[in-house]
């Protein structure tokens, strides 16, 4: 499996992170529906399964 297949096809709102200071816009976090946390955690088990098949490199 390939990187580009783990990608999230949906489109997800944005929701506003904002400094509890003063209120002004610091980020954003991507919304998700409940019937989709599944599926997410899923991708990201694969992703961790393909990421430790990766060789390991030491900068020279």
């Amino acid at each position: 499996m390939t990187a580009a297949k783990l990608r999230v096809a949906d489109v997800f709102e944005q929701i506003a992170v904002r400094n509890p200071y003063d209120g002004t816009v610091i980020g954003s976090v991507e919304s998700t529906a409940a019937n989709q946390i599944a599926a997410l955690i899923n991708r990201a088990k694969t992703g961790a399964v393909l990421s430790r098949a990766l060789p390991i490199t030491v900068p020279s």
